[in-house]
């Protein structure tokens, strides 16, 4: 560097009288040495970081720590546990149930039905005879006799039944009376047999042509029995369901709505 530069210069002449009292500042000029005339040499100028055009990067949160809390530190509840088993509230079981007796009820209504119309077609068939048939011959005291032992032995008190036994034994000592083998005392007949309303047997002649009738309809009225039995066994099922839902449904208190209103016809 040249050191010229820095000399200072030379005060200008004062004239008398001004020395003391005006003075003038000094400047001085740092820099290095350069030609004269030339312009003042300028520094590199500072780079300046181009900005991103795209989005601002994320920037990532430090953790703040939560304030303390003044509430009060209460133990914690423990889960009840909650069991499987058949007798816990279990909606699914309940409605499964109900299903179940649902299905039961509409197959004992839907037999019940069937029953009462093959009841109802029974009685389109033909006549219905409770009685039953028995072979006999001509009216003869044994034929008489016979008929009177069948109702001595169904309804008799003990003093008739000693008399019959005694009379078995008189006609055991007697031989029986021979007929021809082509008269029509061998020639055996029917007649129908049945109890009246107190329970004594009675009888109906029953020529040949009308054995075949009488039969069907002993027959009909064997069927018959079957089918009544049968039909009061459903009803008691189903009167004793009601008797059992109506129950449950007083003592679980609910209302009935489906139940007070009226059938319809023809159900």
């Amino acid at each position: 560097m040249d050191n010229s530069a820095f000399s200072p210069q030379p005060p200008a002449p004062s004239g008398p009288g001004e020395g003391r009292s005006s003075k003038r500042p000094v400047s001085f000029t740092i820099g290095a040495s350069q030609p004269a005339g030339s312009p003042p040499a300028l520094g590199p100028e500072p780079e300046v970081a181009p900005q991103p055009s795209g989005p601002p990067a994320h920037l990532s949160t430090f953790p703040v720590q939560a304030p303390a809390s003044n509430s009060p530190l209460l133990p914690r509840r423990t889960r009840p546990p909650f069991s499987r088993h058949r007798h816990d509230a279990n909606p699914a079981l309940a409605v499964k149930v109900l299903q179940d007796i649902q299905m039961a009820v509409e197959a004992w209504h839907h037999d019940l039905r069937q029953t009462v119309q093959r009841i109802q077609a029974l009685y389109m068939e033909g006549p219905i005879v409770d009685g039953w048939l028995e072979t006999v011959g001509e009216a003869t005291p044994s034929n008489r006799a016979s008929a009177l032992d069948a109702a001595l032995l169904r309804h008799g008190d003990p003093q008739a039944l000693s008399g019959y036994v005694e009379r078995l034994c008189q006609a055991a000592d007697s031989p029986p009376p021979t007929t021809a083998p082509g008269s029509d005392l061998a020639r055996p007949g029917y007649r129908l047999c049945s109890l009246d309303a107190d329970g004594r047997v009675q009888y109906f002649p029953c020529p040949p042509e009308q054995l075949s009738t009488i039969s069907l309809a002993i027959a009909r009225h064997q069927k018959l029995r079957q089918l009544l039995d049968h039909k009061r066994f459903l009803e008691a099922k189903l009167k004793r369901t009601v008797d059992v839902m109506t129950s449950s449904r007083d003592t679980l208190g609910i209302a009935p709505t489906c139940s007070s209103e009226p059938e319809a016809v023809g159900e």
